[in-house]
């Protein structure tokens, strides 16, 4: 994944509708949050659990943005420390999380032990999104987007996607690793160098 596939989903995601935009803000908070996405949903919803899994109130607004905070990661098991990452407003740019984030919120305004991510269902009931159907609606949207070979995605393209390109836009290899909360260089084999980068070898 990469912002330019998020920059065509845009046109095939109806933003009016709650779930598609839960579904576009889970995909965006993934993507620059270098997240597993098993910190952003669980597998079903009664796995949900309020230290693994985001809430809202983990979500905090802040002058450049919102910072998020991870209570629990694979590599934090036992919750020894706590990761804030900031996510910073892009501007007037269709692919903004910031923004994301508050038309997702606009849909349903909760409390902050609510889970972070949810839609209405059509009998009007909240319901908490699951990987299952994060995965199964990217795909979906990819196909209609023209975008080649979209089963092939899963949820490691967002952090592999994330960590590439930041690595490629100049972000040093500790920021990286920091942002992603990879306890060891292990990030390093989800790294595409492109060729200008081979080239500058």
């Amino acid at each position: 994944m990469v912002p330019d596939i998020f920059s065509t989903l845009v046109f095939v995601i109806d933003l009016e509708d709650s779930k598609e935009a839960m579904f576009m803000c889970t995909f965006l908070f993934t993507f620059f949050l270098f997240a597993r996405v098993s910190n952003i949903l669980p597998h079903v919803a009664s796995c949900f659990d309020r230290v693994h899994h985001l809430c809202r109130g983990d979500i905090h607004e802040c002058q450049v943005g919102l910072l998020v905070l991870f209570k629990w990661s694979k590599t934090n098991q036992f919750c020894q420390h706590r990761v804030m990452l900031p996510l910073v407003r892009l501007d007037s740019n269709p692919i903004c999380p910031v923004a994301m984030y508050s038309r997702m919120c606009s849909f349903y305004p909760t409390r902050s032990q609510a889970p972070a991510f949810t839609y209405s269902s059509r009998r009007g009931k909240f319901v908490l999104a699951q990987k299952g159907e994060f995965i199964n609606f990217l795909r979906a949207k990819l196909a209609l987007a023209g975008v080649s070979y979209p089963h092939l995605y899963r949820g490691h393209s967002f952090r592999r996607g994330a960590a590439t390109f930041a690595f490629n836009s100049g972000v040093s290899g500790e920021l990286v690793q920091h942002f992603g909360d990879w306890a060891s260089d292990a990030y390093k084999v989800y790294l595409e160098f492109s060729l200008p980068a081979r080239l500058q070898v």
